[in-house]
């Protein structure tokens, strides 16, 4: 694994992020968002580059970092461990955050990270670029918030938040910290729950 890990910075590098910095990775931490468990720490990460360098590219990536989300992607997307999480595999992960996700939105998902234009979304580059490069667009929001709003009523709430997050694997007490620390803190009217104008926040909207 370690060595193809090094293989994958080597790969990673060569598509154009900048080898400037390789932050260092900090573990299983449960903060940021739950899309972003796999890919909080990317954000994460997207963020403290940004902040050392402004204006500078993303880091080559570790090789610790690169190990954790080769795990996370065959734990969660990829069951079969190919590198390619196909249309079942990515609407079976989807689940865990949206029960009754549609196709539509599973195609729409795979389509916007889809690099290739195969269907499917490969561990390198796709997957490893959409966690080092995270997305902040409308684009990116809309598609969260549809996928966090399990029933559809127009609002993501708390006891969502809480199910996507311990669908995840994580406990009750690293959901809580999650949910309360980087969803909460656009809650303006402190209702427990995120309006699409109150979400969009985190995407810097």
């Amino acid at each position: 694994m370690q060595v193809m890990c090094q293989v994958l910075v080597a790969l990673v590098c060569a598509l154009g992020v900048s080898p400037v910095l390789a932050v260092p990775y900090g573990g299983n931490k449960a903060l940021g968002r739950l899309e972003l468990e796999p890919y909080e720490h990317g954000a994460m990460l997207h963020r403290t580059r940004r902040q050392a360098f402004p204006g500078a590219g993303m880091p080559c990536l570790t090789v610790t970092f690169l190990t954790e989300m080769k795990g996370r992607f065959s734990d969660r997307i990829d069951p079969n461990d190919d590198g390619k999480a196909t249309f079942k595999e990515v609407k079976s992960y989807l689940s865990n955050f949206n029960p009754a996700v549609s196709d539509a939105q599973v195609s729409g998902f795979i389509t916007r990270r889809d690099l290739n234009g195969n269907g499917r979304i490969e561990f390198i580059p796709e997957y490893i670029l959409d966690i080092a490069t995270p997305d902040m667009t409308p684009e990116a929001a809309a598609e969260w918030f549809s996928l966090e709003d399990g029933d559809a009523d127009g609002y993501v709430t708390r006891r969502e938040l809480m199910r996507i997050a311990q669908h995840l694997g994580m406990t009750p007490q690293q959901a809580d910290a999650s949910v309360s620390s980087y969803y909460m803190s656009v809650d303006t009217d402190d209702d427990d729950r995120l309006s699409f104008d109150e979400y969009k926040v985190l995407y810097g909207q």
